[in-house]
């Protein structure tokens, strides 16, 4: 199981370098009951990460879950693979710290270009991993 939590600092740091689209990130203990609270759709009910769009600024929330299982991190490693991605680099995902850098960073591709697809949302986290090459490393 991997508590989001204990990475908050981690992950804000992250994303500073994209607060000029992303508005706030925000952990929640269920992303599926923070849109129903909020009026939203969950059109992802099994994601622990979503991007959402704040029509009055064009700035973007991300969300991410507490926590994750390894089982829902499992699934969304074999996704990755299904959907193309190098086992190169899904490999890396077996560290905690990677996983969650690439979770962030995905939700953060959803951000820079909406019309992204899945896989360009993983290659371009991929991508900006290996630009944060002192975090890269497993822990």
């Amino acid at each position: 199981m991997i508590d989001l939590t204990k990475h908050s600092d981690r992950i804000a740091n992250l994303i500073s370098p994209f607060l000029g689209i992303i508005e706030r990130m925000q952990i929640v203990p269920s992303i599926t009951n923070w849109c129903k609270s909020n009026g939203i759709d969950d059109t992802s009910p099994f994601s622990p990460g979503r991007c959402l769009r704040n029509t009055e600024s064009g700035k973007y929330l991300v969300l991410l879950s507490e926590c994750v299982s390894d089982d829902e991190k499992q699934s969304i490693i074999d996704g990755m693979v299904y959907r193309g991605c190098t086992p190169i680099d899904t490999e890396l995902l077996i560290d905690e710290w990677l996983f969650v850098m690439h979770l962030v960073l995905h939700e953060c591709a959803h951000a820079f270009n909406p019309s992204f697809s899945e896989l360009e949302c993983d290659n371009w986290a991929f991508e900006r991993m290996r630009e944060y090459s002192g975090d890269i490393t497993p822990n």
